[in-house]
């Protein structure tokens, strides 16, 4: 947290905040008119566990729970869904190989997730099917939350 420096902590909440906020934001405008829509946010286990990772990250998807719940609740009367997704470690670019191999021990499945296993919870939270989810936040996290991120592998030795 020292390390860091404040420019960084909002450029971060910048990016993952205010730009779901922004998002969010204009979205509603219009679904209002036609009273109805789903609006996905994206947040991350993060918003939910602390991690010794970039504070700024955890506050800023800590902000993106809080403002899924908040959307949910004002945007409900006009036939529109707030729904956040959570997902766990996921195979991006700006993960390496290390953290690749150490996240996905903590994962049920013993690997991290793909970038369509969350494309596609995202898909089927907007479906009419799942029109009893709304201002809360579904995890994409294979089981993380679950058992906090217990290293598997040490517990099948």
């Amino acid at each position: 947290f020292t390390d860091i420096s404040l420019d960084e902590i909002e450029k971060v909440i910048n990016v993952n905040l205010m730009g779901t906020i922004n998002m969010g934001h204009y979205a509603a405008k219009e679904m209002t008119k036609q009273k109805s829509g789903v609006i996905i946010n994206v947040g991350s286990i993060d918003g939910f566990l602390a991690n010794p990772e970039n504070v700024a990250y955890h506050a800023s998807k800590g902000g993106v729970k809080m403002l899924t719940a908040a959307e949910g609740r004002e945007l409900g009367a006009y036939g529109i869904r707030v729904v956040s997704v959570a997902p766990g470690w996921v195979r991006t670019e700006m993960l390496g190989d290390f953290a690749a191999a150490a996240g996905g021990k903590l994962h049920m499945k013993g690997r991290i997730l793909e970038p369509e296993e969350i494309a596609n919870t995202i898909y089927l939270v907007s479906l009419p099917e799942a029109s009893a989810i709304n201002g809360t936040t579904v995890f994409a996290d294979d089981g993380y939350t679950a058992f906090k991120g217990i290293d598997i592998e040490s517990k099948i030795k």
